[in-house]
């Protein structure tokens, strides 16, 4: 999926400008794009793919102090967020709706624990991008 951002073609305009022509549009209207599943999904595979340890064991997590767990709590919580607005991101550009969006958007924040301060955040950046959109 992010590779669809990254690689892009070099078409030769009028003998001189050169364009870049990045192939997501090429690949927007497949169906997979479409599918919530996929995206929840590559969601908790992009999640559990970052933490360096998949499971803290529960003695070794009772063996932090009170600050370290809520450290590593925290952390967590911004991760989610970060990888969570990336992902509601690469959804509208794949053209998926704000509702979808939303859904999946309120969905990941609940079982990501996040804050409402972070929900509002993404919300407020969903709601950007739908109002970018509809002024092109």
């Amino acid at each position: 999926m992010n590779m669809c951002f990254t690689f892009f073609l070099e078409v030769n305009k009028d003998g001189e400008e050169v364009m870049r022509q990045f192939i997501v549009p090429y690949l927007r209207d497949q169906p997979i794009w479409k599918s919530l599943r996929f995206w929840n999904a590559a969601f908790f595979d992009a999640v559990h793919g970052e933490r360096e340890i998949p499971a803290i064991p529960r003695d070794m997590w009772h063996s932090w102090s009170p600050q370290e767990q809520s450290e590593y709590q925290e952390c967590d919580k911004n991760s989610t967020f970060g990888k969570l607005g990336t992902f509601v991101s690469n959804m509208k550009a794949f053209g998926l709706d704000n509702d979808i969006c939303r859904e999946f958007l309120q969905k990941m924040s609940t079982i990501g624990d996040l804050s409402e301060e972070q929900i509002a955040l993404l919300e407020n950046s969903l709601a950007q991008a739908g109002e970018d959109k509809r002024s092109r």
